[in-house]
C-alpha cells in the first residue's frame, strides 16, 4: 500500500459530497480507520476527523447509501 501523503478535513470533505458538516460527521461515525477515517490530534489535545482520498470514497458511498434508505436508517442532520 502507497503511504499516505494527504488527509482532508471534514470540511472539505463536506463540501465535495454536497452535504453539511454535521450531516458528514454523523455518517462518517460508521466508518473504521481501516477504511482511512483518522482522527488527528494536535498539542492542545485537540481532535479532528480527517480522511484520506480513499475514505473520501467510502464515505460518499456511505452518504448514498443513507439517502437510498431513508426508512432505515435515522434522520440526518442538516
Amino acid at each position: 500500500m502507497a503511504a499516505i501523503t494527504q488527509v482532508f478535513t471534514i470540511s472539505w470533505a463536506a463540501k465535495v459530497l454536497g452535504e453539511s458538516e454535521d450531516c458528514v460527521n454523523e455518517i462518517s461515525i460508521e466508518l473504521e480507520p481501516e477504511e482511512r477515517r483518522l482522527a488527528v490530534c494536535d498539542l492542545a489535545e485537540d481532535r479532528a476527523t480527517d480522511f484520506t482520498r480513499f475514505g473520501i470514497g467510502n464515505l460518499a458511498e456511505l452518504v448514498q447509501l443513507y439517502k437510498s434508505y431513508p426508512d432505515l436508517l435515522p434522520p440526518l442532520p442538516k
